[in-house]
This record gives structure tokens, C-alpha cells and sequence, in this order.
């Protein structure tokens, strides 16, 4: 399993969601002490949450509470109705719980983040560690895209700002919640760097923890319960895809979602193929691990709906099988550079990009096609497992014999892909054990920091902002928060 860490605050894996009391005076955070900062007298509105050497003002958390509520919607969104989060009633009016309602939901996550965030800034400034010249650049280049957005709305920026996130944000108050964040990112950076391990290390945590660190692969698919037997008799993958097919084309569809944007051919595709990481808390994973269990062995499960999944457990593939149906993903990351190319205005993306890889076969080297990448906005996708990348990429870059230096041009739908091989990685499931030993490190040093480096809040503002509605369309719902969690999302 999985388990990376992201220092954002707009993280792009939601933190725990455990929750802590709200009453007064619990381990230091009253809402009515006294505020004792250096600079308090110029703040831009009254303190919301605070350290003895940071604050985050009011105008500042609404801001972070709006780009938070917008990331949960975004991530969430398929599951909206399911979780009982409707965007367009007030969060205070819906139930998260039997304690707690959504509003208090949503304030209890953003004060966790910013507590943490508060208290890695509060570290960094200890050890007198500031942003560079360079990283107070980038905050910049961050608050001129909200000004362009604003501007390709024909939005004047406070406007835009206060409609988009909510009333009293303004552009100096992303300025400072951006270079908060920058700095809290700085040490958290600074922590995770300083975090390595040995090859024994690593080989004892994956003996301790074997199953955290291994995938299955399956079919699955809901179905009415007179179409489960035509899939529960299936005995192998080929059939049960047939079985399926069968199904699709008798109903139309499976899934609402699918039903007006794809194909039948186009919903078969998607259905074809799952990967998963081992689940403690599932019983289909409990399942699948089994020692009785067999490739191509059939599981199903009545929903509340009365309809039936049927799932089909696949063989293990690569070289690292544990047992017929679970292996340890021993295939190495991959990394590679990259550019795209969209059709656009009677022009080919396939033309384009295979005149500059015309180009670049002219001195056919990593330091040319990097060159490249910056003269056409490319970029770089590091440590990459298999079926992180979309289907097509995915299968030439990890294609049997593929090796560093490999370059093509691959056509799509609108456009094309300019690739180019770097050299391998680890293998996967020695990332995936490293990444578990340092967020247990990050763990450890984050308890004794947050203890050092304690917060306060205002309890009866925090527990009283309103989020700002996303209506569609609409320039409360525009780029301006997918540039922000983009930008945060990326700050590892």
C-alpha cells in the first residue's frame, strides 16, 4: 500500500480523517487567548489561527477553507451523492455524522492542515530558513495566473477573488496563504530529503509488512441480478469480457455516468482491467488473499441496490508473484519527458510533433529533447508505475524491451504525444516500502514538532465561515481554484 505523503495545504491524498474536540482550553488551542505576535497590529483582518510566531488571519483561512471545500468537491465528485454532500444547500444545514454536520466537518480538516502547516513554517523560521529569491518568484508567478484568470473572465482581480473564494480576499491575502505554504512546504521538503534507509532496513519493513506492499489485478462489473450468472460462469478472462460485452449491448449501459459519453466498445475497455493494493478492512481483498484462491476465480456481492458485482481475480503478472493471483510489483518506475501537441486551427498535433522530433533525430540526445520540452512546454513524469499513465502511453513505455533512449511520436484523439525514455527507476515495490518508512518518520518528527510549535484558534469565526457555493457556470466556477490546487497539489 501506498502511502504518500504531501505537505500542500491543498493535499492531493486527503488527510486522516480523525477528528479532535472543540472545546476550550484542550491542549493549548482556547479560542479566546491572547494573541502576543510581533507585526499583529498590521494585520489584514483579526487572527483565526495562530502560533507565537504565525498567523492565519480570518480573510486568510476563508481562503483556505474555499480552496479546501473546492479540492473535496473535485476529488469526491462521482461520490457526492453517496457520502450525502449536496453543493448547492449550505454545508451547515447537511449531516456529516451523528456529531457533526458538514460545515464543522470541512473546519475540523482545514484547522488539522493548518495546524501542521503553521507548525513546519514556525520550524523552519527556528532553524532561519526564508524563501529565496527564486521561491518568492514562483508565489508570484502563482498569484499572476489568478490575475490572468480573473482577467479572461473580464473580472476586475478583487472581484473575481471574493466571488471565487469568498468575502475579504483579496490579492495581497493569497500572497501571504501562498507563501505560508511555500515555507511550510521548504521544511517539510528539507525532513523528507534527510530521510533514507538501508537496504536491510527496507527489506525487514517489507518482511514486517508483506501484504501493504503487494497488488492484485481483477475484472469487475454491477449488473441487474438476472445478468450475474452469464458472468459467474465464465472461466476466464476472454469469456467473462464476452459475457459483459453481452450485457452492455442488451441494456445500453451500465453505469449512469457512462451512459450518454461512451460506447458500448468504450465502456467494455474501461471494465477490463483493475489493479489494487491489498486492503486490511476489505473483505474482497480478504478474499482474494486466501491461500485456496485461484486466477480467474469469480467473486460477487449484493449491493443495497439489490444489483450484483461480479469480480474476476486475475493471474499474477510480472515477475514478482507472491501466490497465483498476488504479487509484489517488481517492475522499476518509470520516468519519462514528454510533449504534447493538440490539434488546433486546421493544424495537425501528429504534423507538429513529428517535425520536432525531425528536430531533435538532428542530435538525437536527453539534453536536446529536454531542451525541446522547455521550448514547447513539456515536462517530465518521474517515477511512474504501470497504469499511472493513460492506456496508450502506458503501454509503449512499459512495452517488454523498452529502454532509456527510446523516442516516439504517438497519435491520439486531437493530437499527439512526443515521448522520450529516461532511464529506469527503482522498482515499484522498493518505492512503495521507502515511502511507508519515511511517512512513519514524518509521523514522529510531525508529533514532536506540532507539540513544540502549538496553534490557537478563534472558535466562534472558524466555526461560522460559509463557503463560497461553486454554481456552473459561472465565474465562481473558473480556473482560478483548478490553478491554486494544481499548484499546491505539486509543491511534494
Amino acid at each position: 500500500m501506498k502511502t504518500k505523503r504531501i505537505l500542500a495545504f491543498i493535499i492531493a491524498l486527503i488527510m486522516a480523517f480523525s477528528l479532535f474536540s472543540c472545546s476550550k482550553g484542550e491542549d493549548g488551542k482556547d479560542g479566546g487567548s491572547t494573541l502576543d505576535i510581533a507585526g499583529a497590529e498590521n494585520l489584514d483582518s483579526a487572527p483565526a489561527v495562530w502560533s507565537d510566531t504565525t498567523v492565519v488571519t480570518e480573510n486568510m483561512y476563508v481562503y483556505f477553507y474555499n480552496v479546501y471545500y473546492r479540492y473535496y468537491l473535485e476529488t469526491n465528485r462521482e461520490s457526492l451523492e453517496f457520502i450525502g454532500l449536496d453543493p448547492s444547500k449550505s454545508l451547515s444545514e447537511q449531516k456529516h455524522s451523528e456529531e457533526y454536520n458538514w460545515q464543522q466537518y470541512m473546519t475540523i480538516q482545514v484547522y488539522q492542515q493548518l495546524r501542521e502547516m503553521i507548525a513546519l513554517a514556525d520550524a523552519a523560521k527556528a532553524e532561519s530558513m526564508t524563501l529565496d529569491e527564486a521561491e518568492l518568484e514562483k508565489v508570484e508567478a502563482e498569484v499572476k495566473k489568478l490575475e490572468e484568470t480573473a482577467a479572461s473572465y473580464g473580472a476586475d482581480i478583487g472581484t473575481f477573488l471574493e466571488k471565487s473564494y469568498g468575502k475579504g480576499v483579496t490579492i495581497d491575502v493569497v500572497r501571504s496563504a501562498t507563501q505560508l505554504r511555500a515555507l511550510a512546504n521548504k521544511y517539510y521538503n528539507k525532513l523528507m530529503e534527510g530521510y533514507t534507509f538501508t537496504e536491510e532496513e527496507c527489506l525487514a519493513e517489507y518482511e514486517a509488512s508483506r501484504e501493504s506492499f503487494v497488488h492484485f489485478d481483477y475484472i469487475k462489473v454491477t449488473v441487474l441480478p438476472e445478468d450475474a450468472p452469464a458472468l459467474t460462469a465464465t472461466t476466464d478472462k476472454d469469456s467473462f469480457i464476452s459475457a459483459m460485452r453481452t450485457i452492455i449491448t442488451k441494456r445500453n449501459f451500465l453505469d449512469d455516468y457512462d451512459r450518454f459519453s461512451d460506447t458500448i466498445e468504450q465502456q467494455v475497455k474501461k471494465k477490463q482491467y483493475f489493479r489494487a493494493d491489498y486492503d486490511p478492512n476489505s473483505e474482497f481483498s480478504q478474499w482474494v488473499v486466501d491461500e485456496a484462491r485461484k486466477a480467474y476465480d469469480i467473486y460477487t456481492k449484493t449491493e443495497s441496490t439489490g444489483n450484483i458485482t461480479v469480480a474476476m481475480i486475475l493471474p499474477a503478472s510480472g515477475p514478482g508473484a507472491v501466490s497465483e493471483v498476488v504479487y509484489r510489483d517488481d517492475v522499476p518506475l518509470k520516468n519519462v519527458m514528454y510533449m504534447v501537441f493538440a490539434d488546433s486551427q486546421g493544424t495537425s498535433g501528429v504534423t507538429k510533433a513529428n517535425t520536432i522530433y525531425k528536430n531533435w533525430q538532428e542530435n538525437p540526445t536527453a539534453e536536446r529533447f529536454e531542451e525541446l520540452c522547455d521550448e514547447y512546454s513539456g515536462g517530465k513524469a518521474e517515477n511512474v508505475a504501470r497504469h499511472q499513465f493513460n492506456d496508450q502511453v502506458d503501454e509503449w513505455v512499459f512495452a517488454e524491451g523498452r529502454a532509456e533512449g527510446d523516442c516516439t511520436v504517438l497519435e491520439t484523439e486531437g493530437g499527439a504525444y512526443l515521448l522520450y525514455v529516461m532511464a529506469d527507476g527503482e522498482p515499484s515495490w522498493l518505492t512503495d516500502v521507502k515511502e511507508s518508512l519515511r511517512g512513519k518518520a514524518y509521523d514522529a518528527d510531525m508529533e514532536t514538532i506540532i507539540d513544540t510549535y502549538t496553534t490557537q484558534y478563534a472558535a466562534d469565526f472558524i466555526y461560522n465561515v460559509v463557503e463560497v457555493r461553486v454554481v456552473e457556470p459561472s465565474v465562481t466556477d473558473t480556473g482560478a481554484a483548478t490553478e491554486d490546487t494544481s499548484a499546491a497539489a505539486q509543491a511534494q
